[in-house]
């Protein structure tokens, strides 16, 4: 675990907060969160908001394997990123929960 007292101190490397971290691993920030909550990534917070020293985010993402289905999955976001980005483009605001309303009504 870091030592939040550095916060004050010059320092030797920019932490990066977690959303910065979730982009590099290419996770949700809810899912590097839990990371540092359960140790599996060292950081340190203050106040409320995690801090991850760049050395032990690389450090995680060598120890990390990606498997055939991982990779697969990181794709399938991708693509779905790029057609969420397109049909905002051509729609405007998606208001995706009334869609989702209006399936299950269809359901019953």
């Amino acid at each position: 675990m870091y030592d939040a007292g550095r916060r004050g101190r010059e320092r030797e490397e920019q932490e990066l907060t977690v959303s910065e971290a979730a982009t590099y691993l290419g996770r949700s920030t809810e899912q590097v969160r839990r990371y540092l909550r359960d140790g599996a990534l060292a950081g340190y917070r203050v106040g409320q908001q995690w801090f991850v020293p760049p050395t032990a985010l690389a450090m995680f993402k060598a120890s990390r394997v990606e498997t055939p289905a991982m990779k697969q999955r990181m794709e399938v976001l991708a693509e779905l990123k790029a057609l969420r980005a397109k049909l905002l483009q051509k729609y405007g605001y998606l208001d995706v929960s009334a869609w989702v309303e209006e399936a299950r009504e269809g359901l019953r």
